[in-house]
Parts: structure tokens; sequence; C-alpha cells
């Protein structure tokens, strides 16, 4: 009988590897609450999107505009369609704050406005709740239960399969995520988002509402299957705004102090002075996304990455160049958080020298 020996090193790499993909959970839900929500909202407003912002064809959608086609002229719907100002497709979101249905009401401190259509969130929900009863949304959604299942069993295992999460760990070095929750929402055609919440049972998991997004070429019909598989750079983004958390609490003041250069896009648009956090926190978490994806697969993956995102973000090479000394100097910089301090006086030089050229500027003319 032969024996076969398995270098110690190779097996420890092995569990760590394992460990590591084990070490966060993964749930992929349709939430009747966000569903709710998002029926209402994509019906109210599915001639006003643009076409490319319309749900993706699907025979959901077919399913979903079958059903509720005879309620198209209702009252809440028709209200929300007078209103000077809608919400963000991002609406949906705060069906995370919301009792189950069938009659949805606020059960746990709002930490995040998702309305602002002018109106109050009692008097949104108030329409929702009686579209969603005289529309019979409840029985849809029960209908719609086997289709459900598929798509999150389906989008469950793209996202294990993958090993994107493995990498987005080892990327930042720590384990402060134990869980990823992500409610898929098979009527948005624009984006997709993270919800961030401060309450303490949350403070493991990292929650994002991911659109089923699609475009032109995919040639989509009311007859297609939902495919929802979850792009790897959308999740490994999502996941960055909880690992990086941190950096702004820590550097807010420092921060605030060169709050200028993050205030103008790479074409030159500018921002209110009090979207400088969130024009901050995008630059460093899209730099660190590249960062992953070269990692993962390759230099090139990276490059083109940032390239990508370099066309809004005018200082995305020069902060992911930065990042691939972090990534090259592993053995000093265990996680992160321990570059952090690099990244905050890359920030403040860079602050300078661009206060500078403009200084130049001003004395030539």
């Amino acid at each position: 009988m032969k024996h076969v020996v398995i270098p110690l090193l190779l097996v420890i790499l092995t569990l760590n590897r394992l460990q590591a993909q084990d070490h966060i959970a993964v749930d992929v839900k349709i939430d009747p609450r966000f569903e709710a929500l998002s029926i209402f909202y994509f019906l109210a407003l599915k001639d006003s999107l643009d076409a490319d912002e319309r749900p993706s064809p699907s025979v959901y959608y077919k399913a979903v505009k079958q059903h509720f086609g005879p309620y198209d002229a209702h009252p809440a719907l028709m209200w929300y369609r007078k209103l000077s100002n809608w919400d963000g497709y991002d609406m949906p979101s705060l069906g995370i704050f919301l009792s189950d249905t069938p009659v949805l009401k606020p059960v746990a401190k709002m930490e995040f406005s998702y309305v602002k259509n002018g109106t109050t969130l009692q008097v949104l929900l108030d329409k929702v709740n009686t579209f969603y009863k005289d529309s019979r949304a409840g029985e849809f959604m029960q209908e719609q239960k086997g289709r459900y299942k598929k798509v999150e069993a389906d989008g469950k295992a793209a996202i294990v399969n993958s090993g994107i999460l493995r990498d987005v760990q080892a990327f930042y070095g720590n384990h402060q995520v134990k869980r990823v929750v992500i409610f898929p929402d098979l009527l948005n055609n624009i984006g997709n988002n993270a919800i961030p919440l401060q309450d303490g049972k949350y403070k493991e998991a990292c929650m994002m509402r991911i659109g089923y997004i699609t475009d032109s070429t995919d040639n989509l019909t009311d007859d297609s299957m939902v495919r929802f598989s979850p792009p790897l750079n959308v999740i490994a983004h999502e996941c960055s705004h909880v690992f990086l958390h941190d950096f702004l609490v820590r550097y807010r003041s420092r921060l605030f102090a060169v709050r200028r250069i993050f205030l103008e896009s790479a074409d030159g648009e500018k921002y209110e002075e009090q979207e400088w956090e969130n024009e901050m926190e995008e630059l460093l978490v899209r730099a660190c996304v590249a960062g992953i994806l070269a990692r993962r697969d390759g230099v090139v993956a990276g490059e083109m990455e940032c390239s990508g995102q370099a066309r809004k973000y005018r200082y995305m090479p020069g902060l992911y160049e930065l990042l691939g000394k972090y990534a090259a100097e592993r053995n000093k910089y265990h996680t992160i958080q321990e570059f952090y301090p690099r990244i905050m006086a890359w920030f403040e030089q860079l602050a300078a020298t661009t206060s500078a050229g403009l200084s130049g500027q001003r004395r030539r003319s």
C-alpha cells in the first residue's frame, strides 16, 4: 500500500482558503417588503423612465404587467405620478425598516431618508398599502414564490462559486463582515445600492439591494427567463463600503480640510460641498475594487476597472497605483487599516500639489 504525503504547508493553505470562504454567510432573498415597494415604484414610473431604465424584459415582468395591468390607473399610482419630485430608485430599500406585508409600517428607527418626494413616509406608506390591498399584490407574490426561490438559489450559487467574498476578505485582511444579505430587485434596471445600517444587530453584516441590470444587447423578451447573477465588481463594491466605513470616521477632520479635491469630476463637473464625504468614499471604494479584481483576475482586469472608473473620478489612477503598493507589501500591511495613514497622506499631498498648481495659474494670469 502506498502512502501519500501531503506537504503541511499545502494543507494549511487549503484549510485557510476554505475557512475564509466559509467565514461569510451568504443569503439571497426576495423580501416581500422590498418587492411591494418596488412594484409600486416601477409601475408608477414605467412610462416616465428612459427606455434603458425600465424593467428588464422577462417572464417575471410579463407576469407583473398581466396581473397589475388592470390597476394602471389606480389612484395611488396616479397620485405618485403627479408629484413634483419622485424618489430615487433606491426607495424600496426602506423596506428594511418596515413590518412585513400586508400592511407596511415603520418598526425600526429610520437611519436614512429614502423618501424624497416632498411628502412624508406615512403618506407614502398609506398609498402603497392601499395599492397593495386593491391590486391583490400579496396573491401575486404568492403565485411567484417558485420563481423567487429559483432566483434566490441561482444568485447564491453564483456568488459562492465565484469566491468573490473570499477575495474581498483577503484584500482587506480582516473578517469584520460575517454575513452578506442580497435583496434582488427584478424590476430595477437602474442601479444597485448598499443599505448602510448602524443598528448593532447588523454590525457584521453587509446588506445590499441588487437590480436586474441588462441592456439592449442582451436581446431579452417577455419570454426570457430571469437569470440573476450579480456582477462580481458590484458585490465587491457594496461589501467594500462596510470594510472601509471607518476611514472617514478616523480621518474626518483631516479629510474635511482637503475636501476640495473630491468636489470635481474628471470632466470638470462641480459638486455641492455637502457631497464631499460621499464622493471621497466612492473614490476610495472604487479604487479598492479595482485592486481586488487585479488580485483576483490579474493586472489587466484591475487596469480595466480603473480605466472605466477614471472617466468620472479624476484621481482614480493615482489612488489605484498607491493601493498597488499596499498589495505588494502585505508582509508589512496586514490589513487595509494599517495602510490608512498612507492613503490619508496621499490625499493631503494631492491637495497640496493641486493647490500649488492653481496658485501658479492665478499668478501667471
